[in-house]
């Protein structure tokens, strides 16, 4: 066999070899660079020089196979190829500047923390560092703390300003983002070749440096502050801002938030012509809204929402045709909703809501045929709900609640909803008349057959009359509850998913309409009304649909039938102060199962006699959370089967008023979560439970009134 030694050339061979097809090598550069993607990162270093002096020492070694020496060139055939990739090296006075940086901070170890990749001689290979090829120059820089307590990056008091003049040094700089950094302050040395500025969360305090108006370059700049409540000592951004950021005629973006700025935008904002986003959310602005805003024609969003913006709103910003977003919410704005915002034909999002405003709604004001979120709740807006708004054809959210609306609903409301998922709000007005059916017979769209669902909600209004007949297919949920309504419940209604019609003045349990073939109601909810009689046939024939029913205060009587458990996932179920008269279901006639169990139950003020069954508790009761039986007639021994599967969630209990009698509920003693449990006016006899004393959230425990014979 010839052996290796004389047949294999030497690793010194290889590398002359290697430098003879230098060249050609050199040519597959911009092949490798096409394909780099495709070669696992594990086959290349982050540091090119590494790579070829990994190959120089490898090529100093013997190959004691040819397999070896293989590797050996295809190594250094790669080191070459990543050399030629990897062309960058860090400009020296850049790299000083870098190091300044990092020593200006605590928690700055090379490795490890913010830093943990900020290592090796060639800073371009650095973590968020981009340098630029040709010199080497850094151009853009990115530096994110953890925002984990004790790992924060923060600046050394003790180099109060080393890290803006490191910042300052890089001369080249034409984006910097900051975030999760605590600076402190607010720099007035930036590199004048900044084009993005991003501070995120840096908590800085004191005021914005005119300097800023130096960076002629900036196209983008964001200055947001810790999001959330302010809590003591938080540091924010306070005082105005400079009229010196008008200069900075090229910026396109512009946000400055959640800090603590007053004032406004300056007067001279107008000048910003290529803004297309200006935010200033979250501050303390309170000075009126300039008019010049209505001069940046190519303003596409404009949010100021959660400040104490005083004065009325500019009709001149319905000269900005390219707006598409304006949120001005929650501010001190007075006056009325300019009738120049007809003319708002790409505006998609208004909200305006929690201010002072005031007037009339304008029927011009569909003009804003774009328009899919309108909101103005808590307001002070008066009048009739112009009928032109049912020409929103866009609209996803039409919320005017909380103000002094007057007048009947227009029935053509109901065409903004056509074919698309939309919510109505116009609760908590005074609305008159009836409840229109066009408003809620919204249909389905025939050319998309798309599944759509709508919300309505008519809560805290004076609408009275019988309800409407339901002829639409897509209401999911209306919420009239607190009007005056009167009549019966329609059973088209019974194709709505969620009904509440609680505080009216509801008088008749007669049919009205036939039972669906498909039943799709999940809750039903008529307390409150005046409702009187027996349990009706057609309520009856819901129970197989409904998990949540509300007849509270109202006159029923007779017995309340088992049917009203026998749906699976029943889970809440209030018929207190009714005239309700009979037992529980028996043991006998248990015939179904429950999959989850309730977890609201509510009998109380009623009469309801008998024995509980001890399967309504350890089946029925498994999982509750409230459970009130008082003021009925029950009696016998209570069923000793709380927690016997679940029930650990229970928070209140209430057996008062009733004639249980025997020993008191051992097991109630497992209810851990358990903050209310009342016993009192009963004949329970015996002692109370040592159990009870484990119940460590307990608030009230009342047990008087009994035959005990200690107390706790």
């Amino acid at each position: 066999m010839t052996s290796f030694r004389a047949a294999s050339p030497s690793c010194s061979g290889l590398a002359d070899r290697f430098k003879e097809s230098h060249a050609f090598i050199l040519g597959l550069g911009s092949l490798f660079c096409a394909q780099r993607r495709k070669i696992p990162d594990s086959l290349i270093p982050d540091s090119p020089s590494r790579l070829l002096e990994s190959s120089k020492q490898m090529g100093q070694r013997r190959m004691s196979s040819a397999r070896s020496a293989r590797q050996a060139l295809a190594f250094m055939v790669l080191a070459a190829l990543a050399s030629s990739c990897y062309g960058a090296i860090c400009n020296e006075g850049d790299q000083r500047a870098l190091v300044q940086l990092r020593d200006a901070f605590l928690n700055n170890t090379p490795g490890a923390g913010d830093f943990f990749r900020w290592l090796g001689s060639n800073c371009c290979n650095w973590q968020d560092v981009t340098c630029r090829e040709s010199d080497g120059r850094v151009v853009t820089l990115r530096l994110t703390g953890t925002g984990s307590p004790g790992e924060d990056l923060v600046a050394n008091p003790a180099k109060r300003g080393q890290w803006e003049a490191a910042l300052a040094s890089l001369t080249q700089l034409t984006g910097l983002a900051f975030g999760n950094v605590k600076l402190g302050y607010f720099p007035k040395r930036l590199p004048a070749t900044l084009t993005s500025l991003s501070f995120f969360d840096c908590e800085m305090e004191g005021s914005m440096p005119v300097e800023v108006g130096q960076l002629s370059r900036l196209e983008s700049f964001q200055l947001i502050g810790k999001w959330g409540q302010v809590t003591p000592g938080a540091k924010r951004l306070s005082g105005v801002i400079p009229s010196s950021i008008c200069n900075l005629t090229k910026l396109t973006a512009l946000i400055i938030a959640q800090h603590s700025f007053t004032g406004n935008f300056p007067d001279c904002i107008h000048r910003m012509t290529a803004l297309f986003l200006l935010s200033g959310y979250r501050n303390r602005f309170n000075t009126p809204l300039p008019a010049s805003l209505g001069r940046l024609s190519s303003l596409v969003s404009f949010q100021v929402f959660e400040n104490e913006i005083p004065g009325t709103i500019p009709p001149s910003l319905g000269n900005i045709s390219t707006l598409g977003t304006l949120d001005l919410h929650q501010n001190r704005l007075t006056g009325t909703i300019p009738r120049e915002f007809s003319s708002l034909k790409n505006l998609a999002y208004l909200s305006l809501s929690n201010n002072l405003l005031h007037g009339k709604l304008y029927p011009e004001l569909s003009g804003m045929r774009s328009l899919g979120t309108f909101e103005a709740e808590n307001n002070f807006l008066y009048g009739e709900i112009p009928s032109t708004f049912g020409n929103f054809t866009a609209m996803v959210g039409f919320r005017l609640r909380k103000n002094l609306l007057s007048g009947s609903i227009p029935a053509t409301l109901g065409d903004m909803c056509y074919g698309r998922f939309c919510s109505i709000d116009i609760g908590q007005n005074r609305l008159t008349g009836t409840i229109p059916g066009g408003l809620i017979g919204i249909k389905k769209n025939p050319a998309t057959n798309f599944d759509t669902a709508n919300d309505i909600f008519l809560d805290y209004n004076f609408l009275t009359g019988p309800l409407p007949a339901y002829t639409g297919q897509t209401l999911r949920q209306i919420n009239a509850s607190h009007n005056q309504i009167t009549g019966g419940f329609p059973l088209s209604w019974a194709r709505i998913t969620q009904v509440d019609l609680t505080y009216n003045r509801l008088d008749s349990l007669a049919q009205v309409g036939a039972l669906p073939a498909e039943s799709q109601i999940f809750e039903l909810l008529l307390g409150h009304n005046r409702l009187r009689g027996s349990f009706p046939s057609w309520l009856t024939g819901l129970m197989k649909t409904v998990s949540r029913l509300d007849l509270s205060w109202n006159s029923f009587s007779g017995a309340l039938p088992g049917a009203v458990f026998e749906n699976p996932n029943i889970y809440s179920v209030d018929v207190s102060h009714n005239y309700f008269y009979s037992q529980l279901p028996n043991e006998s006639s248990w015939q179904f199962q429950f999959r989850n169990g309730l977890i609201f139950l509510d009998l109380h003020h009623n009469s309801f006699y008998g024995p509980v069954p001890s399967l309504f508790v350890s089946r029925v009761l498994r999982d509750f959370i409230r459970l009130d039986l008082s003021e009925n007639r029950f009696w016998g021994r209570f069923p000793d089967a709380f927690g016997v599967v679940g029930s650990f969630n229970a928070k209140h209990v209430d057996l008062s008023d009733n004639f249980f009698s025997g020993p008191l509920p051992v097991t109630a003693g497992r209810l851990q979560n358990l903050e209310f449990l009342d016993l009192s006016n009963n004949r329970f006899g015996g002692r109370v439970p040592g159990s009870y004393s484990q119940l460590k959230k307990l608030k009230y425990l009342n047990v008087t009134g009994n035959n005990l014979i200690e107390a706790l």
